[in-house]
């Protein structure tokens, strides 16, 4: 399968134990490389590899859950570039992780 990579970025979340998870964003997009590609085919050959592929959904609560309209303002109304809609949903994944109460594989509740 042909991959076509137009962008990607790398931000970093941390969660240390007992603590609230911290994203630090990157500012730039990292350059197209043979690495970038293989690691893209590697994830997914990965995900084709999993015979129990399954889906998720939006919710409609677009203020408590502003994914959907953080890609918008990417890919159809083109209001943000690709590294500020990617700051963004690192925002709202960090929030998520400091407040529910799933435990994270280094971190969590007790």
């Amino acid at each position: 399968m042909a991959i076509n990579i137009h962008n990607a970025i790398a931000h970093r979340f941390e969660k240390e134990r007992q603590a609230i998870g911290t994203a630090t964003l990157a500012q730039a997009t990292l350059e197209d490389s043979d690495l970038l590609l293989l690691l893209a085919q590697q994830i997914h050959e990965s995900y084709a590899r999993k015979t129990a592929k399954s889906y998720g959904e939006f919710e409609a609560d677009q203020q408590n859950f502003p994914t959907p309209g953080n890609l918008e303002s990417h890919f159809v109304s083109e209001e943000v570039d690709f590294i500020e809609m990617t700051g963004l949903l690192m925002t709202t994944l960090v929030h998520e992780a400091n407040t529910t109460a799933v435990n994270l594989s280094t971190g969590g509740t007790a």
